[in-house]
């Protein structure tokens, strides 16, 4: 290894961690059963739907432990089940971006107010009323 040539010529250099990625590549691109590749032979036949594709990929990776199989009693409990996902992740999303809105429109509304007071407080009606106040 290069490590040991470094040792040998009296090079210092410093230990990289090296995060190994070959098994989700592979899992991803690796011919013929790649994801991609049962994608593309899917997409080639013209009465393939979601289910064939998603028991081919259960069929050749449902031992690796990088790929999440959702087993599924039929296409409507799996459309359910991702449905129900989708809606979880919206709601979270709306309730992040419904606490952002309200210190807006709280901060919007105060700059309004203000807005209008000082307006309020500049016409002659009511400096005439303060004076005779």
């Amino acid at each position: 290894m290069e490590q040991d040539e470094y040792a040998s010529e009296n090079i210092r250099w410093a230990d990289v961690p090296f995060f190994d990625n070959q098994p989700r590549l592979d899992l991803l691109a690796k011919p013929p059963y790649g994801l991609i590749h049962i994608l593309a032979d899917a997409t080639g036949f013209p009465k393939a739907d979601d289910l064939s594709f998603l028991d081919k990929c259960h069929h050749h990776h449902g031992h690796n432990k990088f790929y999440a199989n959702q087993k599924h009693q039929n296409q409507n409990l799996l459309f359910a089940t991702m449905l129900a996902q989708s809606v979880t992740r919206q709601q979270v999303f709306w309730k992040r971006t419904e606490m952002v809105l309200n210190q807006t429109l709280k901060t919007l509304s105060l700059v309004v107010e203000i807005n209008l007071f000082r307006r309020f407080s500049q016409s002659s009606k009511v400096r005439n009323f303060q004076l005779r106040a």
